[in-house]
């Protein structure tokens, strides 16, 4: 166990030292765009195009209008997978952030614009999260400092943690809505949009959408 927690305090590290140089890299902000729209272009936008994750983590993703779902398939000899989630990690500098664990299985919060080419963007955007399944393991972290079976989490450079048994279920489902409103509305959007959890329904609907759009260039 201790040996599972330093590896999760090395990715936060890692994540940390990550925003840290993406606040001082503004100018690279075209080239991300860029980048995205070139992965849209060649893949097609929420496709489910498959990525690995630390070299043997299959992960793939998709979208509604104001959802995401995200599929993570563990390798067979993995006892424990963990996913953390970021509340108060930009590329520009965030001063507001809060994200709370309302159950084994979700979270919810908010996160404030940040800033766009040096203006202060003044908004939040709202959030509502949960998985398929029940963690074993739930906890906060700030910085580096990782926070086992804590709830709340607030402020820059922080988020929370959930780690599943998949010594078993070997694919774990998690999805996000989000809204400018409140994170009651957030709610509302991820019940109205992805209700349940099939994954290729909503990547082909995501598909559809993207050629029905992509048709009228």
């Amino acid at each position: 166990k201790h040996s599972k927690i330093r590896k999760y305090q090395r990715i936060l590290r890692l994540l940390y030292i990550i925003s840290i140089t993406l606040k001082k890299v503004i100018d690279m902000k075209l080239f991300i765009l860029f980048g995205v729209i070139l992965s849209c272009v060649l893949a097609g936008c929420g496709s489910g195009q498959e990525a690995m994750v630390q070299e043997d983590i299959k992960a793939k993703l998709t979208v509604t209008e104001r959802t995401g779902m995200a599929s993570y398939e563990y390798p067979a000899d993995q006892q424990y997978g963990t996913v953390i989630i970021g509340g108060g990690i930009s590329a520009t500098p965030i001063d507001q952030a809060a994200i709370v664990i309302t159950a084994p299985n979700k979270c919810e919060g908010y996160a404030e614009g940040g800033n766009f080419c040096g203006l202060r963007t003044p908004y939040k955007v709202y959030f509502v999260a949960e998985f398929d399944t029940d963690a074993l393991e739930s906890g906060t972290w700030k910085r580096d400092e990782l926070k086992p079976n804590t709830t709340f989490a607030e402020g820059e450079y922080s988020g929370v943690y959930f780690t599943f048994d998949v010594n078993k279920k070997k694919n774990i489902q998690y999805k996000i809505g989000v809204s400018y409103v409140s994170v009651e509305n957030a709610r509302e959007n991820l019940k109205a949009e992805n209700t349940g959890w099939d994954f290729l329904q909503i990547q082909n609907q995501a598909e559809s959408k993207w050629n029905h759009y992509l048709g009228k260039i």
